[in-house]
């Protein structure tokens, strides 16, 4: 069973509204909805969230949707670009700043 048909039949057994599970969420009703119909995947942080307001296992959550496990794969990935992007702007500067002090040149 897909992600989202998961969470709606789970959200409909705990006879809540999407509006109801998007407040316990901090989301809007409208990115449940997304979630209910596959139209868009959370990060894995709401994951958690989400598994915990519906009382499921995430293991269960992810067990047979493939495209959400690709999601939060790409996701990691993206973080671990972002981290080393970053850490090479901060040397950059560094360097530059280091470089420049050590011309003789005034910090002002």
């Amino acid at each position: 069973m897909k992600f989202g048909e998961q969470i709606k039949e789970r959200r409909q057994e705990l006879d809540l509204t999407q509006a109801e599970v998007a407040e316990k969420l901090f989301v809007t009703r409208q990115a449940v909805s997304n979630w209910e119909h596959n139209k868009t995947y959370p990060d894995l942080n709401m994951l958690v969230r989400i598994s915990n307001v519906y009382q499921i296992s995430r293991d269960s959550l992810l067990r047979e949707d493939q495209k959400l496990k690709d999601y939060l794969e790409q996701g990691r990935a993206m973080n671990s670009f972002s981290v080393s992007y970053g850490f090479i702007w901060v040397m950059f500067g560094l360097s530059y700043f280091l470089d420049d002090s050590t011309k003789g040149g005034s910090i002002a």
